[in-house]
């Protein structure tokens, strides 16, 4: 080989990424702030595509501190920390750090990209296995490929899945999560994984990267849980960070090796995050986030954190809307393959609370005449060539309906009258069989309706258990996500320690089992709850009263969804099809779980079910905007 066959290898590359309309080059803007300019034209715009959530990066106390530290220690560090780098400034920004997060102690990493290589690769090496969600950020990524444990992937938001993994490791395994997630921005559920590591023995490890408005988690007081979190997004600055047990942040400093072997971070970057935390921690901080909060619901109501994606598809189609919305002076990105899944393309929206009211309108105005509606979290749906014709054998079912039809069969039934905005709605949640993971599905939906401002109550009128396993109960599961006792979801005489159907269990163990009539008295939901959630047990005939199963239920409650939870896998279609069938013209979604839309069967399974004329689900966000779309 010669240079020149290096000079192939670039230009081939590049052409490949060229042909796959993937190229990228940095753009320069003049200014830091929301309101800048292109450097390369000099046109104004407004930015919706900076992380600075909180409009810290250009608060004067943040400069102010970032001078004071240059005229007292200089531009640079001049070496690593436990050489000669260390300076005060860094000690005191870790102390900040552990009192802001609530933690022992605190260590201080140059980038959050750091932090995490260096969390997850120490940790790592002590780990039997990493679980790592499936839409994790490129760092998080990176650390388990550098540990020396097995990564196993879980689908994303799947605390169950992580379980399983967990359930056949030969020692002490680590989770590893985005608490909010960088492209879609939705919410990852911390208090059930936190469960799920307490049960395993596991370590839990949370990247805090994307959180700002500190949104309610209640972990397991038996978990052990480590913080990483940046300081160059709402924070504002520039650095990463730690947070946890001393004698883990102690660890790391003796053995994470992107901490021992890199240039401390410069004294003005740590003394701007030490005065910008010290303005989160305040009350100028809560009006901040109040503020934050009041702008994502001027473009999404109820979004869960700053990022709002609008997916288009492909990358021509988020290229031409990006292009769109920058001839008006607004500037948003579009994400391309393969930051995240082909096919996925999207104008990835950040808000901060440096947005003005008439940045917000000239925003939504700006995506409308580019054709996307602030309403839309994906494009409008078009069946594709590959995609088959809806099923005649079904389509004329219950099951098999389309939406609309069995909206307007609901409004013709009697008693069951269209929810009305600012009701009360109940949904109940069952499954194609058990282990399907209802209760994870009924727990993340509830937890993220919550994080949307609905006031959201559980009910599992009757449940039975192995009390020799570890694992929380289901009505413990759905309590940690709604706040209620888990008495209050499933009371102690409808609970049965016997891994059997409940009226099996309760013949077994000399107990009475109660009817369908006195289940139903126990699922009504008082005021102010928005969202009632009923959760059954096993699939649609398993048997959960003395006289019926969970079908009879649901004819006796009657709730405005029916939420089947199903798997993706090969089978999924028969098993999805038999459970809504029997449902009658009721309002019903899917939800599949465990979806990874990089595989084939699961994709193609969804498209089938579609075609039938089911609403098809396959996240927990998705689910939640169908229970919200009841209200209007």
């Amino acid at each position: 080989m010669t240079g020149r066959d290096w000079d192939d290898i670039a230009a081939g590359a590049l052409d490949a990424v060229a042909a796959a309309n993937r190229l990228r080059q940095p753009r320069d803007l003049d200014g830091g702030g929301i309101q800048t300019a292109q450097s390369a034209t000099g046109q104004p715009v407004v930015s919706f595509a900076s992380n600075d959530y909180l409009g810290l990066s250009q608060h004067s106390a943040v400069r102010a501190a970032a001078r004071a530290a240059i005229d007292c220690y200089g531009a640079g560090a001049g070496s690593a920390r436990l050489i000669v780098g260390s300076r005060p400034v860094h000690s005191r920004l870790e102390e900040r750090i552990a009192a802001w997060r609530g933690a022992e102690a605190a260590v201080l990493f140059t980038t959050g990209y750091a932090a995490n290589l260096g969390v997850i690769s120490t940790m790592g090496r002590w780990a039997s296995v990493i679980c790592s969600d499936e839409l994790n950020h490129a760092s998080i990524i990176d650390g388990c490929r550098l540990a020396r444990a097995p990564t196993r992937v879980y689908p994303h938001c799947d605390p169950a899945a992580a379980d399983d993994l967990l359930s056949r490791a030969d020692g002490p395994g680590m989770v590893v999560s985005d608490s909010v997630f960088s492209m879609d921005g939705d919410l990852a559920p911390i208090t059930e994984l936190s469960a799920v590591c307490a049960a395993r023995g596991a370590l839990l490890v949370v990247d805090d990267a994307h959180s700002v408005l500190g949104h309610p988690e209640t972990l397991h007081p038996d978990c052990r849980v480590l913080r990483v979190g940046t300081l160059s997004k709402a924070v504002g600055a520039l650095g990463g960070y730690a947070a946890g047990p001393r004698p883990f942040i102690d660890l790391l400093v003796n053995a994470a090796r992107s901490y021992i072997f890199t240039t401390a971070s410069t004294p003005a970057a740590a003394a701007a995050a030490a005065a910008a935390i010290d303005i989160i921690d305040s009350a100028e901080g809560d009006d901040l986030r109040m503020r934050l909060r009041a702008n994502i619901d001027r473009v999404r109501p109820g979004h869960p954190s700053g990022i709002i994606p609008f997916v288009v598809g492909d990358e021509d189609r988020a290229l031409a809307a990006s292009a769109a919305l920058l001839e008006v002076g607004i500037l948003v990105p579009a994400i391309r393959p393969p930051t995240v899944p082909a096919g996925t393309s999207r104008l990835r929206v950040t808000v901060s609370a440096a947005h003005t009211d008439d940045d917000l309108d000239r925003l939504i105005e700006a995506l409308s005449h580019a054709g996307i509606h602030v309403g839309d979290t994906k494009a409008p749906r078009a069946r594709e060539a590959s995609e088959p014709e809806r099923p005649a054998s079904t389509a004329n079912k219950s099951g098999g309906q389309t939406r609309a039809a069995r909206e307007h069969s609901e409004q013709k039934r009697a008693g069951q009258p269209e929810p009305a905005a600012g009701s009360s709605i109940t949904v109940f949640v069952t499954a194609t069989g058990t282990e399907a993971g209802k209760t994870w599905a009924s727990a993340g939906l509830a937890r993220l309706l919550r994080d949307r401002g609905r006031a959201v109550a559980a009910c599992k009128p009757v449940q039975s258990f192995d009390p020799d396993d570890p694992a929380p109960t289901d009505a413990a599961v759905l309590a940690a996500a709604t706040g209620q006792h888990p008495d209050e979801v499933c009371g102690p005489e409808r609970s049965y320690r016997l891994p059997v159907a409940p009226p099996m269990a309760a013949r077994r163990l000399g107990r009475s089992c109660p009817t369908i009539d006195e289940l139903a008295e126990s699922c009504r939901f008082a005021a102010p709850v928005d969202v009632g959630i009923v959760e059954g047990v096993g699939g649609l005939y398993s048997p959960l009263a003395a006289d019926g199963y969970n079908l009879d239920l649901i004819d006796r409650i009657r709730p405005d969804l029916v939420v089947v939870v199903a798997s993706a896998d090969l089978g999924g279609i028969h098993d999805t099809l038999a459970c809504t069938l029997p449902l009658g013209d009721r309002r019903l979604a899917v939800f599949c779980n465990r979806f990874d839309p990089h595989t084939e069967v699961h994709a193609l399974n969804a498209q089938w079910l579609r075609a039938t004329g089911l609403e098809v689900t396959t996240t927990v966000s998705e689910m939640a905007d169908t229970v919200l779309a009841l209200f209007r």
